[in-house]
C-alpha cells in the first residue's frame, strides 16, 4: 500500500512540472492523468516512458533523489550510525546504476565497501571491492589508492597479512605519486597496525608516528586519536607502560577534540589492555565497560567484540566465572557474524576464476597474434620456394624436423594430460576430505551450542532443584569449553596451513610447566568423572630444568597430548614427565587407554583423519589435535613420535633443544 502511495505521489509531482504540461498534447495529457486517477500506475509510467523526449527529465529527477539519499548517508556516517549510512548509500546506488553505471560505480561502491568494513561486515565489503576491481580500468588511476587501502584493511582484519601488506604498499605508492599527502598519513597508520598485529613493534611504531604526524598536519584529529590508541598498544606490548599511558591520554584528548566516539572507544580499549597487563583489574574493567557502551551506541561490531573479549579476560582473572562466560558468549556471537568464512571464500574464489579467465583470454589473444605471424612467414616461404629449388629442399628438411618436433611435443602433451588427470583425482580426493571435515566442524560447533542454549533455558525455570541446576551448569560449562577448544584448534590449523606461526623463545622451567600440566589433566579427568585414572609425574631432576623455547606452544602441545590421553583412557594411569638426552630434553605422556591400531598409526598425524574413522565417532574433536601438536614441535626445532598397541595404551614422546644455540 505504501509503495502505491509513493508511486502515485511521484507521478503527480512529475506530471505537475511545467515542462511536462507545456510539451504534452492535450489528449496525451488527459490519457495519462486518467490512468493515474484510476490507480493504474504501471500503465501510466509505461506511457510516460514511451515518450522519448521526457526520458532526460525523468533521469534528472532520479539523480536529484539519489543525491538526497547520498547526503543522508553522509550525515549518518558522520554520526557513525553505519546501518542508516549503508541503507541510504545503497538506495542512491540502486538508482544511479540504472542511469549510468560507469559514471557512478567507483565512488558509490567504494563508499559501501568502506562503510561495511567500518561496521565489520567483511564479506560484504570484499564483495563491493572486488566488483570495483573487475572494472577498475574505467577509473582514473589517481583514485585507486583508496580502493587498495580498503582491501588492505579487510585482509588485515581477516588475518591475511601478506595480502594486506601488498595492498597497503600499492596505496602508499599511488598516494606518493599523486601527492595525496593527507591520505598517505592514513595509509601509513594502517600499515603500522599491520606490523603491530605481526608483533613487529619497532616497525609498527615507525609507521604510526609517520602517519600521525601527517594526520595532525592536516588537523585530522579523529584519525590521530586512533593512531595514538595503537601507539599506546605498542608500548603496552613493549611493557613501557609510562609511554603507553602518555600516548593514550593524547589519543583521548584528540578524540574528545574531534568528537570522534570511535577513536575514543579504541582509546578506552587500549586503556583496558594497559591496566589488565598491570593487573589493575578494577580499572581495566571500568575502561572495557566504557568501550562497550560506546561501541553499542555506534553499533560498531569490531570494537564491541574486542570489548567483550577484554571483559571476559578481566572477569576470569577476578574469578567471576559466571560473568566471564556471559561475555565470552557475546564475543562468540559477534565473531561468528563478522568472520563469515564461507561468504569470504566464495568471493575470493569468484575473483580467482575471473583472474584465470582474463589470463586465458590474454593467452588466446597472444596465440592468435602468433598464428597470424606464422601465416605471413609461410606465405613468404612459398614465394621464395618458387624462385629456387635449393630453398625448397631446405624447407623440406625443415619440415621433417618440424614434424619430429611436433611428434615429441604431442608425446609431451599426452604425458601432461596424464599428469593433469592424476592431479585432478588428487584434488577431488582432497575436496571430499575437506567436505567431510566441514561437516564435522558443523557438528562440533552445533552440538555444544545446542547444549548451551537448551540447558540455559532449563536453568531459567523456577521449578527445578538446586542439584539439577548444578548438573545443568556443569553441562553448559563443558559444552562451552568444547566450543572454545574447537574454535582455537581451527584457528591454529589455519595459521599452520598458511605458515603464519611465529616463534617467541624465552627461558623456561620445564619441571614447573610439567607440574602445571599435571594439575590441568587432574582437573580435567575429575571434571569428566574419570575417577579411576591416576595422574603421575615422573622427572629425573627435581630442581629447575631450564630450556630455551616458546612457552605458549610447548604448553599447547602438552595440553593437546594430555587431552588426547584423557579422551581415550577410562581407567589406569596417565604419566607425564621429562628427561635429558644429549643436548635435547625429551617430554612424554603415557596412558593406559585403548591404544592405536597398526592401520591408524600410519595416518595418526594427518589432518582431519579422525573424521574418516567410524570407530572414533563417539569421541569429541575434529581430528586436528595431533596435527597441531606435530606442527608446533617441528616449528620449535624438535620431533615427535609414539609407541602404542591395541588395549595396551599409548606413549607420545617429543624432543626439543635445550638452548638457543641448538635450535
Amino acid at each position: 500500500m505504501l509503495k502505491k502511495v509513493f508511486l502515485f505521489a511521484l507521478l503527480v509531482i512529475m506530471f505537475s512540472e511545467s515542462l511536462w504540461s507545456q510539451t504534452l498534447t492535450d489528449s496525451t495529457h488527459k490519457e495519462i492523468f486518467h490512468l493515474i486517477r484510476q490507480h493504474k500506475f504501471q500503465l501510466a509510467k509505461k506511457k510516460i516512458d514511451s515518450i522519448s523526449q521526457y526520458k532526460d527529465h525523468w533521469d534528472k529527477i532520479s539523480i536529484k533523489k539519489a543525491e538526497l539519499y547520498k547526503l543522508k548517508s553522509q550525515y549518518y556516517s558522520n554520526k557513525y550510525l553505519l546501518d542508516s549510512a549503508i541503507y541510504y548509500q545503497t538506495k542512491a546506488w540502486n538508482i544511479l546504476k540504472q542511469i549510468n553505471y560507469d559514471q557512478y560505480f567507483f565512488n558509490y561502491l567504494r563508499t559501501l565497501a568502506y562503510y561495511n568494513w567500518e561496521k565489520g561486515n567483511y564479506s560484504k565489503s570484499l564483495q563491493y571491492s572486488h566488483q570495483i576491481l573487475r572494472d577498475i580500468e574505467k577509473v582514473d588511476s589517481s583514485r585507486h589508492n583508496s580502493l587498495y587501502n580498503i582491501l588492505g584493511l579487510n585482509y588485515l582484519d581477516l588475518g591475511n597479512y601478506s595480502l594486506s601488506e601488498i595492498y597497503f604498499h600499492k596505496s602508499v605508492k599511488l598516494s606518493k605519486k599523486y601527492n595525496s599527502e593527507h591520505y598517505l598519513g592514513v595509509v601509513y597508520a594502517n600499515t603500522g597496525k599491520l606490523y603491530l598485529l605481526q608483533k613487529k613493534y619497532d616497525k609498527a611504531l615507525k609507521y604510526f608516528q609517520k602517519g600521525s604526524n601527517l594526520e595532525l598536519k592536516y588537523n585530522d584529529y579523529g584519525a590521530a586519536s586512533r593512531s595514538y590508541a595503537e601507539i599506546g598498544n605498542i608500548y603496552v606490548q613493549k611493557k613501557d607502560y609510562e609511554y603507553a599511558l602518555e600516548s593514550l591520554n593524547q589519543g583521548k584528548a584528540y578524540a574528545l577534540k574531534s568528537n570522534d566516539d570511535i577513536g575514543l572507544c579504541r582509546n578506552y580499549l587500549a586503556f583496558g589492555k594497559l591496566y589488565y597487563k598491570n593487573q589493575d583489574f578494577n580499572k581495566a574493567k571500568s575502561y572495557y565497560h566504557k568501550a562497550v557502551s560506546l561501541a553499542k551506541k555506534k553499533n560498531t561490531q569490531k570494537e564491541l567484540m574486542q570489548g567483550y573479549h577484554g571483559l571476559y579476560n578481566t572477569y576470569d582473572q577476578i574469578n567471576n566465572h559466571r560473568k566471564a562466560k556471559e561475555y565470552l558468549h557475546d564475543y562468540y556471537l559477534i565473531y561468528k557474524d563478522l568472520y563469515n568464512v564461507k561468504k569470504i571464500v566464495q568471493i575470493e574464489n569468484l575473483q580467482h576464476k575471473l583472474n584465470l579467465q582474463e589470463e586465458k583470454t590474454a593467452n588466446q589473444k597472444a596465440q592468435l597474434e602468433k598464428q597470424k605471424t606464422i601465416k605471413n612467414l609461410l606465405f613468404l616461404i612459398v614465394i621464395l620456394s618458387v624462385l629456387t629449388a635449393g630453398v625448397l629442399l631446405l624447407l623440406l628438411i625443415r619440415s621433417i624436423k618440424h614434424r619430429t618436433s611436433l611428434k615429441r611435443k604431442n608425446e609431451e602433451i599426452e604425458k601432461q594430460k596424464k599428469e593433469l588427470k592424476k592431479a585432478k583425482e588428487r584434488a577431488e580426493n582432497s575436496e571430499a576430505l575437506k567436505d567431510h571435515f566441514l561437516k564435522n566442524i558443523s557438528h562440533e560447533i552445533r552440538t555444544p551450542l545446542n547444549g548451551i542454549i537448551g540447558f540455559s533455558s532449563i536453568i531459567a525455570q523456577t521449578d527445578i532443584t538446586q542439584t539439577d541446576k548444578n548438573n545443568y551448569q556443569r553441562i553448559i560449562d563443558q559444552n562451552a569449553k568444547m566450543l572454545l577448544s574447537t574454535i582455537e584448534d581451527i584457528i591454529d590449523i589455519a595459521k599452520i596451513k598458511t605458515q603464519q606461526i611465529d616463534i617467541f623463545k624465552e627461558k623456561l622451567d620445564a619441571n614447573q610447566i610439567i607440574q602445571e600440566i599435571q594439575k590441568l589433566i587432574h582437573f580435567e579427568k575429575d571434571y569428566l568423572n574419570k575417577n579411576e585414572i591416576e595422574v603421575i609425574v615422573e622427572q629425573n631432576n627435581k630442581e629447575k630444568q631450564i630450556i630455551y623455547t616458546d612457552e605458549s606452544k610447548l604448553r599447547k602441545v602438552l595440553v593437546l597430548l594430555g587431552n588426547n590421553a584423557i579422551k581415550f583412557t577410562d581407567k589406569g594411569h596417565i604419566k607425564l614427565g621429562n628427561y635429558l638426552k644429549g643436548s635435547n630434553i625429551i617430554f612424554f605422556i603415557e596412558d593406559t587407554g585403548s591404544g592405536i591400531s597398526q592401520e591408524d598409526q600410519k595416518t595418526i598425524f594427518e589432518t582431519f583423519r579422525q573424521a574418516d574413522k567410524e570407530t572414533n565417532q563417539t569421541k569429541d574433536g575434529i581430528g586436528i589435535g595431533l596435527t597441531i601438536a606435530k606442527a608446533f614441535v617441528e616449528i620449535m626445532g624438535g620431533e615427535i613420535w609414539f609407541k602404542s598397541a591395541i588395549n595396551e595404551g599409548t606413549t607420545f614422546y617429543f624432543s626439543l633443544p635445550l638452548n638457543e644455540n641448538n635450535s
